[in-house]
């Protein structure tokens, strides 16, 4: 048996991107999904599935109910991106007697004494971020990722950006997709009281994922853009509906919004590989999202898997 030690401090009860992929990791081993992902990391340590101890590092306020539980646990008392966790992890890993190290997020260790592999979904504190986070990713996730024995990421379109960055070769890249899993099912009860608590009403609201982030560009929904406003129109049958933006809401809470509203907005310039508008239209809703190549990808990846889904997306220009 080998130890496969996977990083899952970052999920909490609230939805994150990065969280939910790391969810999505965890149900295609549980499954014992022969994907491209699981069999570099089999390719990697050398063995089979069932050769594979799993252990996932978690936080203490990580959901009981998360997919991660079902496996070996480790809690660390160390929060991601802090220079705690620089001692603690690496410790840890000794501890654990970790063969691989997945490491599935923008923090990175100036020491591990284990191998590991790394995904990075974007590079948005580069292009976006403050001074600082421009510092942190030239010095210490360059570094990170050049010493990875693996490089993966999210999108053909992130691909490219990391080579250029990184000035690495292409063959230490792997793009492997989010997995994305069926809409939470939930009671018509807990429909209404979502819809209440959140005050809307079913498919009469339009809906964003509210952010301060500038790559998100929420702040283009408040324009007058033609042909965003139009398309809303078309949809809405000329009626006005309120935006409504949401942050920070549970993974239930955000799948009943994305089902019950009449249509899920995306207007963000930049993204590694944009998540929301695919969860929406799988949940059956109309999209209409920013026309930029990674979400020209995503449709297209959509639409191979589900043509419905991917017919749902819309892409405009911002």
């Amino acid at each position: 048996m080998k130890n496969l030690v996977i990083d899952a401090r970052m999920i909490e009860k609230t939805g994150h991107g990065i969280a939910l992929y790391v969810e999505g990791v965890a149900r295609s081993l549980k499954e014992g999904e022969l994907n491209l992902l699981n069999q570099t990391l089999l390719s990697i340590l050398g063995i089979s599935l069932a050769e594979l101890k799993i252990t996932f590092l978690i936080s203490s306020s990580c959901p009981s109910d998360s997919i991660v539980r079902s496996f070996s646990t480790h809690v660390v008392d160390a929060p991601v991106f802090s220079v705690k966790e620089w001692l603690v992890i690496p410790k840890v890993l000794d501890e654990l007697k970790a063969d691989l190290f997945f490491n599935p997020s923008f923090t990175s260790f100036p020491y591990l004494s284990v191998p590991y592999v790394q995904t990075v979904h974007d590079l948005n504190h580069l292009y976006f971020g403050k001074a600082l986070h421009k510092i942190y990713y030239q010095t210490l996730l360059k570094k990170s990722v050049h010493h990875a024995v693996k490089i993966f990421t999210v999108s053909e379109v992130m691909k490219e950006d990391l080579i250029k960055w990184s000035g690495l070769s292409p063959d230490r890249f792997l793009v492997t997709y989010n997995r994305i899993d069926k809409p939470i099912k939930v009671s018509e009860a807990q429909v209404e009281q979502t819809l209440l608590r959140f005050g809307v009403q079913r498919k009469k609201f339009f809906l964003a994922i509210d952010s301060l982030k500038t790559h998100k560009n929420i702040s283009f929904l408040k324009t007058q853009n033609e042909e965003w406003k139009n398309a809303l129109q078309k949809i809405s049958n000329g009626d006005s509906y309120p935006i409504k933006l949401v942050s920070a809401v549970s993974n239930e809470d955000l799948s009943v919004l994305y089902h019950e509203c009449a249509a899920f907005l995306f207007p963000s310039v930049y993204e590694g590989f944009g998540r929301p508008p695919v969860e929406a239209a799988l949940s059956g809703t109309m999209v209409i999202a920013s026309d930029i190549p990674v979400h020209r990808e995503a449709k297209t990846w959509l639409t191979t898997s589900n043509p419905e889904a991917g017919a749902r997306i819309t892409l405009l220009k911002v």
